[in-house]
């Protein structure tokens, strides 16, 4: 297995690698917490269709613009706020949300992963999980401290980090596979 790299980016695109692989041919996917799109690019070719959704203007303006750049049309990206009453009308073979639970408010991941698990087949989640020894919990820690969203993950930390919400969940087929880095776990919900 790779080891954990310096960059956020390069993780990211490990994990984005291994969730491509769980993903079955001809999909329908919904994925929150899209960023620049770079995982549904990835998937463009393997899935029917693909929505995006980032809180961020920018990066859903980056991933349009990629989009375009790249002739993708089975695609699409839109700038949502997740957090505030948060509805979707539609059904989905599979809803991925990657790292991104830590960082909102605990009620709202709460109702989101539920939101997430009802319309979808599959669910696959990417999330911090419980580091197992002093290094993991001081990388882990060091990381969450310099950022804006401290506190959130503060209190997704005291609630069982993402293994803690999912016991409320009335599913009880969850499968969980390592990654390159080693407090983050993908979740797979049937």
């Amino acid at each position: 297995m790779p080891e954990i790299r310096l960059k956020a980016e390069n993780n990211k695109a490990l994990i984005n690698h291994q969730i491509s692989e769980l993903v079955d041919q001809n999909s329908r996917v919904i994925e929150f917490g899209c960023g620049k799109g770079d995982l549904l690019l990835k998937l463009s070719s393997k899935i029917d269709f693909g929505i995006g959704i980032d809180h961020s203007k920018n990066q859903i303006d980056q991933a349009i613009l990629r989009c375009k750049h790249k002739g993708v049309s089975n695609i699409h990206f839109y700038c949502e706020d997740l957090t505030n009453h948060y509805t979707i009308d539609d059904t989905y073979d599979l809803a991925i949300a990657s790292l991104f639970f830590h960082v909102i408010p605990r009620q709202d991941s709460i109702k989101l992963i539920h939101k997430i698990v009802a319309l979808s087949r599959t669910t696959i989640i990417a999330a911090i999980c419980k580091p197992t020894n002093l290094l993991q919990r001081s990388m882990l820690w060091l990381d969450q401290k310099m950022s804006p969203h401290y506190n959130n993950f503060t209190y997704y930390q005291d609630f069982g980090y993402l293994a803690g919400k999912l016991e409320n969940l009335p599913h009880s087929d969850v499968k969980f596979y390592n990654t390159s880095i080693p407090f983050v776990k993908i979740y797979m919900i049937n």
